[in-house]
């Protein structure tokens, strides 16, 4: 064992120490959105350091307000990134890029209502499924990758303000939106705030059911009530007309069957007496024609005697005159 651990001696005392050194200098991209962080070098857009062969740098490279870090100019994403081993001068630049996050709020915060929050992302490589919102610190794990959120208000959140804001993020880097205070009225959780909750739920609950009772007594009922009644004195009258005209038909069924009776027998006598009433007209206007004929001649034989007479009277006078 002494003589392998002599070996391993002599053997690490024959190696020698590369000496050389190397230039490392890190740079912020000239559109800026960034700064450079090194030990206790901070906000630096450039470091340059001399480093030998076994040393190694970390430097972080630190997004400003409204920007996200995308990546080192030799592909590296990460943005704390640690070189060691150097063989060659390194020379990497950091590139950000601009992004925000605004949210807005809708609708009533009072208990019964609900608020509704809007997030809207500007920006390259911001996605929404990376967004995140909260609540007085407090992260919403249900509200993850959503950029539209409604809160129900409730009675446990009376006289409690909330300031909700979303929080983006890409590549390590996040960017937080602007803050929302929302008051919501009322005592926190007293006994008198619910018993105001259960008082206003209450007198809801009443004035439907007054509102549902007037209808139906002012409007259904009524409504009801007329058509059932006149469709009650409808088949009741009907009822009522054919008893009656059953009872009327069974009372004047003896005089129909006598009236028939008599019809039939004087229709059968009829029919000789109608043949002698014939046969007396038939002679009476024959003897009234012949006396009007009768009449008509000896008319006619006595209406000559007035014309012979003044032929008379005519013939006498130029008698007289001669």
């Amino acid at each position: 064992m002494a003589s392998s651990s002599s070996e391993v001696t002599s053997s690490s005392s024959e190696v020698q120490e590369d000496t050389t050194q190397y230039q490392a200098s890190y740079r912020v991209d000239k559109t800026g959105g960034g700064t450079l962080s090194a030990g206790d070098d901070n906000g630096k857009t450039t470091l340059t350091y001399s480093v030998g062969a076994s040393q190694s740098v970390s430097v972080t490279a630190v997004p400003a307000s409204g920007h996200v870090f995308v990546k080192w100019s030799d592909g590296v994403t990460n943005k704390t990134r640690t070189d060691a081993n150097f063989k060659q001068n390194l020379d990497v630049t950091a590139v950000f890029a601009a992004a925000s996050v605004q949210i807005s709020s809708s609708g009533k915060a009072a208990v019964g209502g609900s608020c509704t929050f809007h997030a809207k992302i500007g920006g390259k490589y911001l996605e929404a499924d990376s967004i995140r919102w909260y609540a007085n610190g407090v992260e919403a794990a249900s509200a993850a990758g959503q950029t539209s959120v409604t809160v129900p208000i409730t009675a446990e959140m009376q006289g409690t303000t909330f300031k909700v804001y979303a929080v983006v993020s890409y590549n390590g880097s996040t960017v937080t939106s602007n803050t929302l205070e929302i008051t919501v009225p009322g005592a926190p959780g007293s006994f008198f705030g619910l018993f105001q909750q259960f008082f206003r739920q209450l007198r809801l609950f009443f004035v439907r059911q007054y509102c549902f009772v007037w209808f139906f007594q002012h409007f259904f009922r009524g409504f009801l009530r007329k058509y059932i009644r006149f469709f009650f004195l409808f088949f009741v009258g009907k009822g009522i007309r054919q008893q009656l005209q059953r009872g009327r038909e069974h009372q004047l069924l003896p005089q129909r069957q006598l009236v028939s009776q008599r019809f039939l027998v004087g229709s059968r006598g009829g029919s000789t007496s109608h043949s002698g009433s014939a046969a007396a007209s038939s002679s009476h206007s024959s003897s009234e024609s012949s006396s009007e004929s009768s009449s008509h001649s000896s008319a006619s034989s006595e209406s000559p005697a007035p014309k012979a007479e003044a032929e008379n009277d005519t013939a006498e006078e130029p008698a007289a005159r001669s």
